[in-house]
């Protein structure tokens, strides 16, 4: 059903700015492997950022693959795939005005 991520990370557009001596805060929506958010600190710190702190929504501490912890986190959640307010399954759900779980029925 595609509640799986691939475990890459693929840099598919980059910075306009330069981040060397500035203080970067990184925010996304969620935070399970680590993959994802640790590529983009470990980008930031190579490119010289002054520091560098991440700011989630939701965070699944149970399914982390990478040793990483979010600096900022909204809500710890259970390892269930969830959809709404910005979050989908195949492109669908992402509008929602809420944070759902999918259910397999």
């Amino acid at each position: 059903m595609g509640t799986e991520s691939s475990g890459q990370v693929k840099l598919t557009h980059d910075l306009s700015e330069d981040v060397a001596g500035r203080n970067v805060l990184l925010v996304d929506d969620i935070l399970e492997s680590g993959r994802t958010i640790a590529f983009a600190v470990e980008t930031m710190r190579t490119r010289n950022a002054a520091s560098v702190k991440t700011c989630l929504l939701l965070d699944k501490p149970s399914q982390r693959k990478v040793n990483i912890e979010a600096d900022y986190v909204g809500f710890s959640i259970d390892p269930e795939f969830v959809v709404g307010y910005g979050l989908d399954l195949a492109k669908r759900y992402r509008g929602l005005p809420y944070i759902g779980i999918v259910q397999d029925d």
